[in-house]
Order: structure tokens, then C-alpha cells, then sequence
């Protein structure tokens, strides 16, 4: 009896167009890939996060929700004050994480709100819109203020600081 797991990485031949599901619908027996390829599996985990309700309906079971975040510098010593520092949530303004291994990056974000629910199932046409492969995107202005408050609440002293990388 073969126990092995195989596991298959999709992004090297295409992006999922939909499940493959057995006559009655209620078992997955795999994939297909835009560019045509079939996977097929005696199980089938599917990992696609924010595009799921592309492949499978939920029923409103979750709904996607984008983050929006952006970098600014800080110093060496200025970082040593946040080591080990927990990440600080506030629901109103987002997560500050502490600066990266390096000590010279904060990374302040903020949860970018606007859901809609409709009183009728509509399937979905278009899957979420990555910043892997659109790395030029960046985020609505209104996300910049979002942010600049979040930094004037939570970090005044770093109010006036440059934001980079920004991306949704």
C-alpha cells in the first residue's frame, strides 16, 4: 500500500480554474489548472485562501478581507526600544509588528474595510488581486491616512516618519 503524500506546486504550470468532483458532487477528486493540466488525489486539500470562493461556494461560511500595509525606517537604536516587543492589535487601527531581524523596519497595517453581502448567491467572476503578481500595485489613499493615523496613535513619535512598500 503506497501512504505517500505527494504534494504539487500549482504556480509552476497555472492557476486553478476549478475542482474536479465525483457524480454526486459532494466528494473532491482533484484539479484542473487554466493551463489544463488534471491533478487528481485519493484526498485533495485545497489551500487557497482569499481565492477560494473562486473554486468553491461558501455560503457566506467567510468572506475574503485585504490588509493593507506599508514599511518605515527606523534606527538601530530606536528598534532596540521594541525587541521583543508583542505585536499591538487595535481594531480600529491594525497591527504593529516589532522591527524585523535587522532592527531597522516597522511594519504598521491596517485592515482595509468594505465588505458587501448580497441577498442572492452570485458567483464570483474574478479571483483576488495579488501584489506577487502585481508588485507595482499599492494601496487607495484613504489607506494612507488610515495608516498615518494608526502611527499617530499608536507610535506618535514616528508620525512624520517615510512610509515604502506599500501594498495591499
Amino acid at each position: 500500500m503506497d501512504m505517500a503524500t505527494y504534494f504539487r506546486l500549482i504556480d509552476r504550470c497555472g492557476e486553478f480554474s476549478s475542482l474536479i468532483l465525483s457524480d454526486d458532487g459532494k466528494t473532491c477528486l482533484g484539479a484542473v489548472t487554466k493551463d489544463g493540466t488534471l491533478y487528481l488525489a485519493d484526498r485533495v486539500i485545497l489551500a487557497s485562501g482569499a481565492w477560494t470562493p473562486s473554486l468553491i461556494d461558501l455560503q457566506d461560511q467567510c468572506c475574503s478581507r485585504a490588509w493593507v500595509y506599508a514599511h518605515m525606517q527606523i534606527t538601530p537604536d530606536e528598534a532596540k526600544e521594541y525587541t521583543n516587543c508583542p505585536v499591538v492589535y487595535n481594531e480600529d487601527f491594525g497591527f504593529f509588528f516589532e522591527p524585523n531581524k535587522h532592527g531597522i523596519i516597522a511594519e504598521p497595517s491596517a485592515l482595509l474595510r468594505g465588505e458587501s453581502r448580497e441577498s442572492e448567491p452570485k458567483l464570483i467572476s474574478i479571483s483576488p488581486r495579488s501584489h506577487a503578481r502585481h508588485p507595482l500595485d499599492t494601496y487607495p489613499d484613504a489607506s494612507e491616512e488610515s495608516i498615518r493615523r494608526a502611527i499617530q496613535v499608536l507610535l506618535p513619535k514616528f508620525k512624520d516618519r517615510e512610509l515604502f512598500n506599500r501594498t495591499m
